[in-house]
């Protein structure tokens, strides 16, 4: 199954967006709100083209680095660090083929920039799955011969 913008943002509006038909609650502690998204990514980026077997470790790794989200006003940082680094150990499970993680740094200062001017929470999900759609989307895979597959 490829990588689908609209799954991204039905998994965020689950703990975002309390109008959602799919919400379900918000994140009680900041670890409930790492977890969520984390687990939204994964849903949403797992799904790669080439696959990878790295998903897992994957989303380990985004965890870690979104540690301490909400101590500090670093929480977009954070997070843009954390799908990167999801990203990053993604591609390495895409044997036979090299994988390239997205070359350029996922830029979230949009979505930023919309919470503080109190943005709606269905606008604000769309955003973040909109960039990073196009973020994933910069990823390549190389196979032993023949043109790079950009994932998909």
């Amino acid at each position: 199954m490829p990588l689908i913008a609209k799954n991204l943002e039905m998994a965020l509006a689950k703990f975002m967006d309390l109008k959602s038909s799919t919400f379900d609650k918000f994140p009680e502690t900041a670890a409930d709100a790492i977890e969520a998204i984390v687990d939204a990514v994964d849903k949403y980026a797992s799904a790669v083209t080439p696959p990878s077997t790295a998903a897992s470790s994957a989303k380990s790794a985004m965890k870690a680095k979104m540690q301490g989200l909400g101590d500090d006003e670093d929480g977009q940082k954070k997070m843009e660090d954390g799908i990167m680094e999801y990203a990053k150990v993604l591609a390495t499970g895409m044997a036979p083929n090299t994988g390239q993680a997205p070359p350029a740094p996922l830029n979230l200062s949009p979505v930023a920039k919309m919470g503080e001017n109190k943005g709606e929470s269905a606008d604000i999900a769309k955003q973040i799955s909109t960039l990073v759609d196009v973020y994933f989307k910069t990823g390549l895979a190389i196979p032993p011969s023949g043109p790079a597959i950009p994932w998909t």
